[in-house]
């Protein structure tokens, strides 16, 4: 039956969410700004419509209880089109392992070091292995090649290059699986699967004969791929040029268009795919592969993520499904990370994509950015393929981007560069050449939105804080309006940028990047940056920046008599004002700044405050703090003492005065937002205990020192753990006194996920470790080492200089790292590392002090993901013909072309029958049933853009008493489309006669099938997380394919949500079916039953509401694929 009950979804634009600015208020004529209240409008009063008579009223508030809340297990608000099966497992044969002879092969990762003859021979061999117009297409069960259907004579092998594959193998215990897969498939790019193609081992591929068709065949991609907009994926070669840090080619694709077919690689790695016909959806099997460790948010779930965890396959894909990132790597620099690590990070580039996907991009469309950790780098220390979508990073930075725990307190250089490479597909605006510098302007306004990096910035040095990398100084508004000040030439360096963010706020300065139209240079960065401010940027650009603005533009924008932009700031600010259509505003681009606890702080204004030379700034006022007082000192100087029970200080508002001194203009008081937050004490920097002893008294042996708690001691003192150099803060170098002392630093450190750890101690020349698990309460030794040597590194060929536990992810574990100082180069220093399999890589150990209490931090989103839903159903009708008279060009485009099963048929009139008003195309049809309707809909075709542009429609319940419903006049196409709306009705036939069609010349018609249905377009569709949604009783999360990647089964159990608007509909999710009761503002107003069916298929809609807040209340047994609201 060509017509099903559909509903049509589309991407609407991002909508900003509120909360993100500290506000904005009317400007009162000639008085100084005022903060906001903080108060929320009160609405107006009103009352709720009473219900129709005879609606049986809800259940009285707190009777009738269907059971304790429900918390839904995922936050995600990205759709998701895929889900999967687990059937089973089938045996594995184990492959023969062989190679081409050539002696030797490239390490992955290793220190590979080849002649060019060497490299050019690998390569060559390498070209042999993967599937390819001149190797081979296809493969059988046992493995043997063919080509275009002709046995190659060559059969899959495991080469032996193929051992250590991203960094790990397949244990030959490792079981293979049977899972089958369903996609709703993106417009391009692959798929995740989730399996593993052990190297020489042959997977099966088998597809319906609907699947095939639907999907026209799959692309299966085995290793790791670039991801391309068309053919799905990409190797990410190496040539013969550059040095082999693997092998070669790395990447094996085969296309399967048979139900059943056969598909290997001689070197292993993750298997995705993609259908042939892009956008298809459809379901395949695949046999064969083992599991590999990965996460598509909103989809795995943690029994899922656990179980795949612990598999030996070597590979680790994280995935924000639509429009977002893959992070795709070895699993072993990322297994640290638990569920909920991961969780974090997918939220966290969730929200980074969002914004990124504003900006004017190199590598548009919905395909999302690939992150590529290899070690080959096709250019430079990591690069990024604008176009191709995707970044290729070194192994180092998988870690780090995915560490978003550190990112957020102090991202590390790593890190940056990932973020910087991400950036490099949104950075088309600015100044020209901005390649290296309007990325980092993205990144910058991330920063400021979903980090508290700006957290270190501190008075007393030249870079005003302390930070891993002097990236992140420029989420100082104080020290970026430094670096343009100190800057005598041409400027458009990040800071040029840094200080219209920390000006205007976040949403103005991505309003900039987009007015630039994808453009650049001085005179569109110029316009673009006046017409989303609101200000003359002329003493900015050409005065302060030095850069060359054309006469004309000058002109122009110096006619709109708008505000001069003056750039002042302070260390001290988070944000700043600024007008807005006559209103003040407040950017909010810092964190408070850091002051010591319990401690009155003092603020001088006269000393930090930045301003341009020649610009005469005074404090006209200052506001008392929300918390704690403000005492005047002096002139532009205060001191705040803070709050009995407050922290942070709430908002001080600092307004400045702006005079230039020459008088050439005239410029608006400045008003910025000051915060202060009292911090703990050096949370990363660890205790060290110094005990000294006279030579007569001082240990030989370590623990002899520990047991007698290190009595005997001449002096002792407690002193922060510094060093002047170290990897990590749990060592200690350079001991001062060189000799005759026993010194302790200890601290703690958190476990990031459940595992097997390696705790390790170097040192030189006596030293033990101990760990306390009970919070400190007592201590066990861990390891003990007496190092004769001048090494420096972890010696793991003595067992006692470390130990292997099992620990707890969240767990903190305690530790002290005594050291005999014994010479001058004593020094001792831990290590952690966690177990993959029998493997561990062990890494200097960063802790924290045993003070510490760790805060977390959180963001909301800035841009939200807005999804349009239109509601579509033509009630199960099954069209016929009644009559017509059209004439066909040939028999292919028969009338019954528009009652087929195929959507693609259509008709197309004779060469002799033109459409005219004496000469209408008239068609009669039954719809088999009775339907409530309220829209037409014509389905052109592409290839023939001949559809109806003036007719009438008519329609009835009864052939011989049809009346008019629609007359349309040059009907507009939408798309290749016409659509036409009447008032809703009932119909059992309809007639259609045109008199006009959009064909050029001569009148043929032609379009591919007429449709009747229900319509109401316009809704927003709501994920199943929505924080309006309360879950109560007996709920079950469900992984069948749903929109957003899961849905929530209840039994007998509540659904309620409040929305504001005039409609909504429940969605339900694939083979749920559901039976509930439906109250709207207390009153009972129906039901619905609906039995299994396809994933997001409507078991509810509303009739229309007035305008306005409801209350909803659903009960019974309810599948929960995800809502629709209309406003």
């Amino acid at each position: 039956m060509k017509f099903v009950k559909r509903a049509a979804c589309a991407l609407l634009s991002l909508v900003m969410l509120g909360g993100v600015f500290a506000g904005c208020t009317e400007a009162p004529s000639g008085e100084e700004p005022v903060p906001p209240s903080g108060e929320e409008p009160v609405p107006p009063s009103g009352e709720e419509p009473a219900p129709p008579s005879g609606e049986e009223p809800a259940p009285p508030s707190g009777e009738d209880p269907v059971g304790e809340l429900f918390e839904p297990e995922m936050n995600n608000t990205t759709k998701v089109g895929m889900s999967a099966e687990y059937l089973g497992t089938v045996p594995r044969t184990l492959p023969e392992v062989s190679d081409g002879g050539l002696g030797r092969y490239p390490v992955y990762g290793g220190n590979n070091s080849f002649t060019q003859e060497e490299r050019e021979a690998i390569i060559a061999e390498n070209n042999a292995l993967v599937s390819s117009s001149s190797t081979y297409d296809a493969m059988d069960a046992e493995g043997n090649l063919s080509l275009n259907g002709i046995p190659t004579g060559k059969k899959l092998y495991k080469h032996s290059a193929a051992a250590g594959m991203y960094e790990g193998d397949v244990a030959d215990d490792e079981p293979a699986l049977v899972k089958r897969l369903t996609y709703r498939s993106r417009s391009r790019g692959n798929l995740i699967t989730g399996l593993y193609a052990p190297a020489g081992e042959v997977l099966k591929i088998e597809m319906s004969a609907r699947d095939l068709a639907a999907s026209g065949g799959v692309k299966v991609f085995i290793g790791q791929a670039l991801a391309v907009p068309r053919g799905g994926s990409q190797s990410n070669n190496i040539w013969a040029a550059r040095q082999l840090d693997r092998m070669p080619v790395i990447l094996n694709t085969m296309t399967v268009s048979e139900q059943v077919g056969y598909v290997g690689a001689y070197l292993g790695g993750p298997v995705y795919v993609q259908p042939v016909r892009a956008g298809a959806e459809f379901t395949v099997t695949v046999s064969g592969a083992v599991a590999y460790s990965h996460y598509v948010w909103g989809y795995t779930t943690r029994e899922e993520f656990e179980r795949n965890s612990r598999s030996s396959a070597p590979y680790f894909d994280l995935e924000v499904w639509d429009d977002g990132v893959r992070h795709s790597g070895p699993k072993a620099r990322v297994e640290q990370f638990g569920y909920d690590d991961l969780t974090a990070a997918a939220v966290f580039w969730d929200k980074v994509s969002l914004v990124s996907n504003r900006v004017p991009a190199g590598s548009s469309g919905d395909l999302g950015i690939t992150f590529l950790y290899d070690p080959f780098v096709a250019a430079g220390s990591m690069v990024a393929f604008v176009g191709n979508h995707t970044v290729n990073c070194p192994l180092s930075c998988f870690s780090a981007a995915l560490d978003i725990r550190s990112a957020v307190d102090d991202a590390s250089d790593s890190f940056w560069g990932v973020i910087h490479e991400y950036n490099h597909h949104y950075q088309r605006f600015g100044f020209a050449p901005g390649d290296e510098v309007t990325n980092n302007a993205v990144s910058l306004v991330e920063y400021s939105l979903f980090t508290r990096i700006s957290a270190g910035r501190k008075l007393g040095s030249a870079a005003e804080g302390s930070y891993s990398t002097g990236w992140n100084r420029y989420t100082n508004p104080s020290w970026s309006l430094r670096q343009t000040l100190a800057n005598a030439g041409t400027n458009s360096n990040l800071d040029s940028y840094a200080n219209l963010l920390h000006a205007f706020g976040q949403d103005s300065f991505i309003r900039a990047a987009q007015n630039g139209n994808g453009q650049g240079g001085a005179d569109a960065w110029y316009r673009a940056v006046s017409d989303a401010t609101q200000y003359d940027m002329t003493y900015y650009f050409t005065g302060l920046l030095h850069q060359t603005v054309s006469a004309g533009v000058l002109s122009e924008y110096a006619a709109k008599d708008l505000p001069v932009f003056v750039p002042v700031a302070s260390i001290y600010q988070t944000g700043r004002s600024y007008l807005s259509d006559g209103k003040i505003c407040y950017s909010r681009t810092a964190e408070p700044y850091g002051i010591e606890a319990g401690k009155p702080f003092e603020l001088d204004f006269n000393e930090n405050i930045v301003a341009p030379q020649g610009i005469n700034v005074t404090v006209k006022s200052v506001t008392q703090p929300e918390n704690g007082t403000l005492e005047k000192l002096r002139e532009g100087v205060y001191r705040y003492t803070p709050g009995a029970g407050h922290r942070d200080s709430g908002r001080i508002y600092v307004t400045l005065g702006i005079v230039k001194d020459d008088g050439a203009f005239e410029a608006e008081d400045v008003t910025l937002v000051v915060e202060l937050r009292q911090e703990q004490y050096k949370p990363d920097v660890l205790e060290r205990t110094v005990y000294t002893y006279t030579a007569e008294n001082m240990y030989r042996d370590v623990e002899e020192a520990v047991s007698n708690n290190f009595a005997g001691y001449e002096s002792v003192k407690k002193e922060d753990n510094e060093n002047r150099v170290q990897n990590g803060n749990a060592e200690i170098w350079e001991p001062s006194p060189g000799q005759n002392a026993v010194m302790v630093v200890e601290g703690k450190f958190r476990i990031p996920s459940d595992g097997k750890y390696r705790v390790a101690l170097r040192g030189r020349r006596q030293a033990a470790l101990y760990l306390s698990t009970d919070d400190g309460k007592s201590y066990e030794r861990a390891a003990r080492l007496e190092n004769q040597t001048n090494s420096p590194d972890f010696d793991f060929t003595n067992e006692e200089h470390y130990c292997d536990r099992m620990f707890s992810g969240g767990q903190w574990v305690r530790f002290r790292a005594v050291l005999l100082v014994t010479y001058g180069g004593s020094f001792i220093g831990v290590g952690l590392g966690r177990f993959s399999g029998e493997n561990v890589r062990v890494s200097y150990l960063n802790a924290y002090r045993n003070a510490y209490e760790y805060e977390p931090f959180s963001s909301d989103y800035f841009y939200g993901r807005a999804y349009s839903y239109d509601y579509h159903d033509d009630g199960g009708a099954e069209q016929s013909l009644v009559g017509t008279n059209y004439r066909p060009w040939d028999a292919s485009y028969d009338i019954g072309n528009l009652f087929d099963d195929d959507p693609e048929n259509f008709i197309h009139s004779d060469q002799s029958s033109f459409i005219t008003e004496s000469s209408p195309f008239e068609l009669t049809v039954d719809l088999g049933r009775t339907v409530r309707a309220n829209t037409f809909t014509i389905y052109g075709e592409p290839s023939r853009q001949y559809q109806p542009k003036d007719f009438v429609l008519y329609g009835g319940t009864a052939a011989d008493a049809l009346e008019v419903i629609a007359e349309v006049e040059d009907g507009a196409r939408t798309g290749n489309n016409v659509v036409v709306s009447f008032a809703e009705r009932d119909l059992r036939y309809y007639k259609l006669v045109v008199t006009d069609t959009h064909a050029v010349g001569r009148k043929y018609i032609a379009f591919r099938r007429a449709e009747v249905s229900f319509a109401v377009p316009g809704g927003t569709l709501v994920s199943p997380d929505d924080a309006r949604l309360v879950y109560r009783g007996a709920w079950e999360l469900s992984q069948a394919l749903s929109t957003f990647g899961h849905a929530y089964l209840g039994t007998d159990a509540e659904l309620s949500f409040e929305f504001t608007g005039t409609r909504f509909a429940v969605r339900s999710a694939a083979g749920a079916p559901c039976a509930f009761e439906v109250y709207i503002d207390g009153r009972k107003v129906g039901a619905a039953a609906q039995s299994a069916s396809g994933a997001g298929a409507v078991s509810y809609l509303s009739e229309t509401l007035p305008q306005g807040a409801h209350t909803v209340v659903l009960r019974g047994d309810i599948s929960a694929d995800s809502l629709v609201f209309w406003d």
